[in-house]
């Protein structure tokens, strides 16, 4: 077979985007090659998606994912997921999943600062870590947007986290795109000690984080969506 031109493939890939029939589009580029669909429409299929991965490859390193989950291991030890057994580090590994996965369809991100916002978009909030100590071990950019993410306890409880979104969306989409992640998390099936009020309450304000940062993953925003729907039903 021979080999996948990449400007080629890139054609196919805004083609396939657009079409919903992706098979036909691999068994007709085989039979053009001259090669038994079968085998070849396979092949260029997996060349194709490969490519698409490296098109909206961002980059994250495992150095740098292991550098914050040091430090969010020691920050957050002995630290349980609100009603549940669960080691804290259960609920970063899943926001960071969350973000991770997103990288593979987004365009333009900083993999390494979003998927350490990821592990460490707690610390601040709930343990002792100071803004000083983030930006001596992660930089600026990662501390301003740690804090951004934190809600202001000095002011009323029922406008922390409109501060918090509004703070959010003046740093990178990459916050943005924790915070969505974060809250797609969240949207388990909540503890049976939860009032109707309550789960109203969190429903609310999962819709409030969507519509005011869906611009910052297209990703995100579906997959936030879907959960807010699911979680109609424990209302």
């Amino acid at each position: 077979m021979q080999d996948l031109n990449c400007s080629t493939a890139r054609d196919y890939i805004s083609i396939i985007a657009a079409n919903k029939d992706h098979d036909s589009i691999y068994r007709n580029s085989s039979i053009e090659q001259g090669m038994p669909p079968s085998y070849a429409g396979t092949q260029f299929k997996y060349g194709i998606e490969e490519i698409a991965m490296k098109e909206t490859n961002n980059g994250w390193s495992q150095e740098a994912y292991i550098k914050a989950c040091r430090f969010a291991a020691e920050r957050h030890k002995g630290q349980l997921v609100p009603g549940t057994e669960w080691s804290y580090l259960a609920h970063l590994s899943m926001v960071s999943m969350e973000i991770m996965a997103a990288l593979n369809h987004e365009t333009g991100m900083d993999g390494n600062f979003a998927v350490q916002a990821a592990i460490l978009h707690d610390t601040i909030e709930d343990t002792d870590t100071t803004y000083e100590e983030l930006l001596s071990e992660f930089g600026q950019h990662v501390a301003d947007g740690i804090l951004a993410l934190t809600k202001d306890k000095k002011i009323e409880k029922q406008h922390q986290m409109s501060d918090s979104l509004r703070r959010i969306k003046l740093q990178s989409k990459e916050i943005w795109m924790v915070k969505m992640a974060d809250r797609i998390t969240n949207l388990q099936p909540p503890p049976p000690y939860w009032t109707t009020e309550k789960r109203k309450k969190y429903l609310g304000q999962a819709k409030l984080i969507l519509g005011e940062l869906r611009f910052g993953s297209d990703f995100l925003s579906k997959r936030l969506n879907d959960k807010i729907n699911a979680y109609q039903c424990y209302i």
